[in-house]
């Protein structure tokens, strides 16, 4: 580190050391990944509750109210009656006009 060889990220039992930017390429940090299509794909057009989309995907029930969530920030996804702590919530899609109508490619508008 005196050298300037090493970077230190974090401290204590958290430091992770990387190589300074000025000795090589810095490693692509991991990102998470998107679960948004899975969780998408497992609601199709029905109303479901987490429980059953944690079983379709295969994920956490942590992760699938993390996406909810996101999800719903986003108006992809709405909640249909209690509130999300409730494991009795269900969640379906919003429907939503496509970005692009079928037959117009990008860049071409609709005449």
């Amino acid at each position: 580190m005196a050298r300037e060889l090493v970077t230190q990220i974090g401290t204590r039992r958290w430091a992770r050391y990387q190589l300074s930017p000025r000795i090589g390429p810095q490693p692509e940090q991991a990102s998470r990944a998107d679960r948004r299509p899975a969780l998408l794909a497992a609601l199709g057009e029905e109303t479901l509750p987490r429980a059953e989309l944690a079983a379709r995907t295969g994920l956490s029930d942590q992760t699938v109210r993390r996406w909810l969530a996101i999800l719903r920030q986003e108006g992809t996804v709405e909640l249909a009656g209690d509130t999300p702590r409730s494991r009795h919530a269900r969640y379906r899609r919003t429907h939503q006009d496509p970005l692009f109508p079928q037959g117009h490619p990008p860049g071409q508008l609709p005449t």
